[in-house]
């Protein structure tokens, strides 16, 4: 795998940490691993720091394959856990297209070029469940 992931457990959220070569599937593999284990642990929430993730940029249609992927995935394994992103430009698209194609399919998921503005997201959301979504 291309991606090297870490775990940090806070008080109302996870993080996961990737870091590593961009690779889409591997990616998705981590996102699953986090969701089960957030999950497993009782969260809520998770944050997905991809800032020290390098290549790409993914193409538009590896962004869209990308958030379809983790709309299902959410709905599969991680349904009623936030997820926040944190990422740089290019990797993270200014315009949020892989945001916007999994939230069309369900997905409850922010992206985020600053690190302090997703987790002041994410703890509101894991404390409140404000998104009028159905979630928590």
């Amino acid at each position: 795998m291309t991606i090297d992931v870490q775990f940090e457990f806070q008080p109302n959220y996870m993080k996961l940490i990737c870091k590593g070569i961009f690779d889409g599937d591997a990616l998705i593999e981590a996102y699953e691993h986090a969701f089960t284990l957030a999950a497993s642990k009782g969260y809520g929430a998770f944050l997905a720091d991809i800032r020290d993730v390098t290549g790409g940029p993914p193409s538009t249609m590896d962004r869209y394959d990308g958030g379809v992927q983790f709309a299902m995935l959410q709905r599969e394994v991680g349904q009623g856990i936030a997820v926040a992103f944190v990422g740089n430009v290019p990797l993270v698209d200014p315009e949020r297209f892989a945001e916007v194609v999994a939230a069309n399919r369900g997905a409850f998921a922010r992206v985020f070029t600053d690190h302090d503005e997703a987790v002041d997201w994410l703890e509101n959301e894991a404390r409140t469940g404000t998104s009028g979504r159905g979630w928590r």
